[in-house]
């Protein structure tokens, strides 16, 4: 096509009109995330494929919230019980936690903790706050949850005795030790 001369191929125009298809509809994602350019990066590497997926698992990301919800907790299946973890042998807590991830894993939810959180804080976590919280009733294809637990304030977190960000000091940090 650089040659004023040439005369493509059916077959090229086709792959041509298909690539500034997407280019076009890649701008209109853009736009409707309210993206400007000068907060958006791609890379020279990003095909008009890659940036599109990109965009679009952003907005079904974004649209989310606007689904019909349900809890993580209903995912696990009738009857499952949930002891408390001091009445559970070692053993069976980490049995009982690993049928939970199995779960979770299976509906495309993935638990990113800590690396060094013990398996009965983790337990403890997902009893008291993880299994409340709200997905979409339907998950959209290919989407996938990540519960790290961490709402950003390290003071209050419950895995911050086993965070590297968490042993930063904190205002509240002084008030308690003065």
């Amino acid at each position: 096509m650089s040659h004023p001369n040439f005369e493509p191929e059916p077959d090229e125009w086709e792959e041509w009109f298909a690539g500034e298809q997407l280019r076009a509809e890649n701008e209109f994602l853009k736009e409707q995330l309210g993206v400007d350019e000068a907060t958006y990066f791609s890379s020279d590497h990003t095909t008009p494929e890659m940036e599109n997926q990109f965009l679009r698992n952003i907005i079904a990301f974004e649209e989310a919230d606007r689904l019909p919800q349900k809890t993580i907790r209903s995912l696990l299946p009738d009857g499952f019980e949930l002891p408390p973890a001091g009445t559970m042998t070692s053993g069976e807590l980490s049995s009982k936690l690993n049928q939970m991830l199995l779960i979770l894993e299976d509906h495309g939810i993935c638990l990113d903790l800590t690396e060094k959180v013990p398996d009965p804080v983790i337990y403890e976590f997902l009893l008291r706050e993880g299994l409340d919280d709200a997905i979409p009733m339907e998950m959209p294809e290919g989407f996938r949850m990540h519960l790290d637990g961490c709402d950003g304030y390290c003071p209050g977190c419950f895995q911050r005795p086993y965070c590297e960000t968490g042993k930063d000091p904190w205002p509240e940090d002084e008030k308690r030790r003065g």
